[in-house]
């Protein structure tokens, strides 16, 4: 399931059943990248939600039931190179890491990153 997809300049940029990002030309298809956002040996992660562009930045969030797994990453839109990645569950030591009360980080579920986000020009 595709959520949506995103067009940035001459770029089609989509994710893949797979865990990857790829950037196409939007004239020849040709990829331009390829970029793997996790590991596809565990179908319980997932890219569902299709891509974000803003600033020049790719970013797409996971969905799936891995104990604190699920994230958003952004990555660079000419190169494909990842720039960041933010845990939707905190993690202990981090703001909100400690509002668990004192559950283990691998006890920790859900924030699954379902659909993408939305940019606001101010």
């Amino acid at each position: 399931m595709k959520r949506n997809i995103a067009i940035y300049g001459d770029r089609l940029l989509v994710a893949t059943s797979d865990l990857h990002m790829v950037s196409l030309d939007v004239k020849t298809g040709t990829v331009m990248w390829d970029h793997e956002i996790a590991p596809h040996n565990d179908q319980r992660l997932r890219l569902t939600g299709g891509p974000l562009v803003a600033k020049g930045k790719v970013m797409v969030g996971t969905v799936g039931n891995l104990p604190a797994a699920n994230f958003i990453v952004a990555l660079d839109a000419q190169t494909g190179r990842e720039a960041w990645r933010f845990y939707a569950i905190a993690r202990p030591g981090e703001t909100g890491g400690e509002s668990w009360n004192g559950l283990p980080l691998e006890k920790r579920n859900g924030a699954s990153v379902w659909t993408a986000g939305a940019t606001i020009r101010i």
